[in-house]
């Protein structure tokens, strides 16, 4: 028998990439405002070659299961 969970589905998006998708041409400034209005958490992060933010978007909801004894 399985337990079952609902979690959010999450896409991950770096402040930097996201920036450099513009400069490329890969996702327009519109594009990109729209990932951070949708982000539902927004993290400022500490890496070793500076900061970054992180917004995490909600894409949908996935069931995750564990087998019960």
């Amino acid at each position: 028998m399985f337990g079952w969970e609902a979690h959010i589905d999450t896409e991950m998006y770096w402040d930097k990439e996201l920036k450099e998708d513009i400069v490329t041409g890969f996702r327009t400034k519109d594009e990109v405002n729209e990932i951070i209005n949708k982000a539902y958490k927004i993290q400022k992060i500490k890496l070793s070659d500076g900061d970054d933010v992180l917004y995490k978007v909600n894409v949908g909801e996935v069931w995750l299961g564990t087998l019960k004894k």
